[in-house]
C-alpha cells in the first residue's frame, strides 16, 4: 500500500513540475488590427490562393524579434516569410483563427481573430508577447565574441532583443581565437529589457604549445575537423586532456590521448592509422633471389601478412633471368604465386655475332667473322687477311734466266656450319665442318724482276674444326678454333708457290679471339 502511494505522489510531484515548466513561458497575442497597407495585393508582394489561381490571400505581419515560430489555420495551407523583425504571414480568405506554436515559448492556442475571418487581399498587423521571462541586450569585450546560451550557439555578440525565460541561464562566450573566453550564469525574472555586458578574460596563460607527429603521413583529426597530414601544431589548446584520431585510405583509425600542461611545447607522437592486411605467399623456388619493391615496401616470404595495396616485385639473382611480376592485395584477401628464374644461358642458342681474331697457320693473319646461331644450328662467315709473308721465293725461265723474285701472303674466305652445345652456362663447343678457298697475294722483291708468277693463285678445301667459346661478360665471348683444312683442289702456280715459299694448301690452322653477340629473342619464362 505504502509503495502504490509512494508512485502517486512521485507522478503528482512530476506533473507539477511539468505543468510548472510549461507555465513559466506563455505565449499569447497581445494585439491584433487591420491595417491599411496594400502589401497584400501589391503586384510585388501579393501571393494568390493556390486553391483557386487567382484570388490575393490576406497577410499578417507578426511583429517579433523571436524566430523559430510555426503559423497554422484549419487549412493549413499558409505561406511564411521572415522578414527583419516580423513574420509575414498569408492565408486563406474566411479564416476565422490562427495557432502559433515555438519549441521553446510553448503553444497561443486557436487564436480567434477579433476582425472577424480574413478577407481576401487585406493586410492584418499581430503583436505576440512572451511571458515568463525577459528580452535581452548582450554585448562583449572584445566584441564579435561567440556566444552560447545554455550550450546552444546564439551568434557572435552583440545580440539584440533576445528573449530568455525567467531563471538561472548559463553564458560562454569566446573570442579572438578563444584567447579571452568567459563562463558565467545570468538569472533571469521577468521585467523589461535587460543589458548584459560580458568582460572576456584573457586565458593565454592558461594555454599550452602542441607539436603533433605522426607516421606515414597520416591525417590527423581533432574536434572532428582534419587538422594537418603527418604533423601538426598549435598554440591555443587549454591544460588539460583532450583526443585525437589519425586516419589513412585503407586503414582503421587509430586515437591518442594526449596531455596539455600550460606554458610549456608539449610533442605527442600520436598513433598511426593500423592497416588493413591481407595475406601475399610468394614460394620461392630458386634460392638466394633478391627481391626489391618499385615502392619501398619491405617485402619477406617468411611473413606473408602485408597492407594491402600494389605491389612491383623485381626477383633477381646473378646469373638468373630477372623477373617482374605484380600484385593487387586485398583486405582478407590471400595472394599466392610461385617464383622459379630462369638460368641466363651465355652461350646464346639463338643469337646473331661477329668479331675478330687471329689466325694463326703456315700464313697467318687477321680474320673477321660474321654469323648466326638458331636453335643452336650455327653458320658462319670469316674472312682472313694475310699478315705473314713467304720465304723468297724466285723465279726463272727456260733458259735459267731470274724472271722475279717474290714473298707471298695468303687471304682466306670460309663458310662454316656447326651445332652448338652448352657444355656449362658459360662454356660452348660448337663441332664445325665447312669450305675455305685460300688465294695468294704476291710482292715482289724490290730489286728483283718484274713479273708476279701465282700472284691471284688459289686453293679450295674441305674444313673441319671445333669452335670452344668462353664467356667472360653476358654478351662477348673470347673464342678457340682449331682447324684441318683438306685441299679439294689447287692451281699449279698455288703449289708451285706453296712448295718454293714453304707453306701449305690447307693444313691445320688456329683462331683466337672475341665474339659480340647480341640475341634474337628472349626466353620464355618456366611453367610452374
Amino acid at each position: 500500500m505504502s509503495s502504490r502511494l509512494t508512485s502517486l505522489l512521485l507522478a503528482l510531484m512530476l506533473g507539477s513540475i511539468v505543468c510548472t515548466s510549461v507555465s513559466a513561458q506563455r505565449l499569447s497575442v497581445e494585439s491584433f488590427i487591420e491595417t491599411a497597407d496594400q502589401d497584400a495585393v501589391l503586384p510585388a508582394t501579393k501571393v494568390i490562393d493556390p486553391s483557386d489561381g487567382k484570388t490575393p490571400m490576406a497577410l499578417i505581419k507578426v511583429q517579433t524579434t523571436e524566430r523559430g515560430f510555426i503559423f497554422e489555420t484549419r487549412l493549413g495551407n499558409c505561406k511564411v516569410v521572415q522578414k527583419v523583425g516580423e513574420f509575414w504571414v498569408y492565408v486563406p480568405r474566411d479564416i476565422p483563427r490562427l495557432n502559433i506554436r515555438h519549441p521553446r515559448y510553448g503553444n497561443s492556442g486557436d487564436y480567434d481573430l477579433p476582425t472577424g475571418p480574413t478577407r481576401s487581399g487585406t493586410t492584418y498587423r499581430m503583436t505576440l508577447e512572451i511571458s515568463g521571462g525577459r528580452h535581452v541586450d548582450i554585448s562583449s569585450n572584445p566584441s564579435g565574441a561567440d556566444l552560447f546560451i545554455d550550450g546552444e550557439s546564439i551568434g557572435k555578440t552583440p545580440v539584440r532583443n533576445l528573449f530568455l525565460g525567467n531563471g538561472q541561464r548559463h553564458l560562454q562566450a569566446r573570442a579572438m581565437r578563444d584567447r579571452f573566453e568567459i563562463d558565467t550564469t545570468l538569472t533571469i525574472t521577468e521585467g523589461k529589457l535587460m543589458n548584459v555586458d560580458l568582460q572576456l578574460h584573457d586565458i593565454t596563460p592558461l594555454l599550452g604549445r602542441v607539436e603533433v607527429t605522426v607516421a606515414d603521413n597520416a591525417e590527423i583529426i581533432f574536434r572532428g575537423q582534419k587538422r594537418g597530414e603527418g604533423s601538426w601544431y598549435t598554440d591555443d589548446l587549454r591544460e588539460g586532456t583532450y583526443e585525437l584520431q589519425t586516419a589513412r585510405p585503407n586503414c582503421d583509425t587509430a586515437y591518442t590521448t594526449f596531455r596539455v600542461e600550460r606554458g610549456k611545447l608539449n610533442r605527442i607522437t600520436a598513433n598511426p592509422p593500423v592497416p588493413h592486411t591481407g595475406y601475399l605467399n610468394l614460394f620461392l623456388r630458386t634460392r638466394n633471389v633478391t627481391i626489391s619493391e618499385t615502392n619501398n615496401k619491405a617485402y619477406d616470404p617468411a611473413q606473408p601478412l602485408v597492407p594491402v595495396g600494389h605491389y612491383h616485385f623485381t626477383f633477381s639473382r646473378k646469373g638468373y633471368l630477372s623477373e617482374e611480376q605484380e600484385y593487387d592485395v586485398q583486405r582478407g584477401q590471400v595472394v599466392s604465386d610461385t617464383i622459379r628464374l630462369t638460368p641466363i644461358s651465355y652461350v646464346k642458342p639463338t643469337a646473331l655475332y661477329f668479331g675478330l681474331g687471329y689466325t694463326l697457320s703456315s700464313l697467318s693473319g687477321i680474320t673477321a667473322t660474321i654469323g648466326g646461331v638458331y636453335r643452336r644450328h650455327d653458320l658462319s662467315f670469316s674472312y682472313t687477311i694475310g699478315l705473314a709473308k713467304s720465304g723468297d721465293v724466285y723465279c726463272y725461265d727456260a733458259g735459267d734466266l731470274l724472271q722475279s723474285g717474290l714473298t707471298y701472303k695468303m687471304n682466306n674466305f670460309a663458310i662454316r656450319y656447326g651445332y652448338q652445345f652448352g657444355l656449362l652456362p658459360r662454356l660452348g663447343f660448337t663441332p664445325q665442318v665447312g669450305y675455305m678457298r685460300q688465294q695468294l697475294t704476291g710482292s715482289l722483291i724490290s730489286d728483283i724482276g718484274g713479273v708476279k708468277y701465282g700472284d691471284g693463285a688459289s686453293a679450295s678445301c674441305f674444313t673441319v674444326g671445333v669452335k670452344i667459346l668462353a664467356v667472360p661478360i653476358h654478351h662477348a665471348y673470347v673464342f678457340l678454333s682449331p682447324e684441318y683444312a683438306v685441299a679439294l683442289s689447287k692451281s699449279a702456280d698455288f703449289e708451285g708457290a706453296a712448295k718454293a715459299g714453304g707453306f701449305s694448301v690447307g693444313g691445320f690452322n688456329l683462331t683466337a679471339g672475341v665474339l659480340v653477340n647480341f640475341e634474337l629473342k628472349k626466353r620464355k619464362k618456366q611453367s610452374l
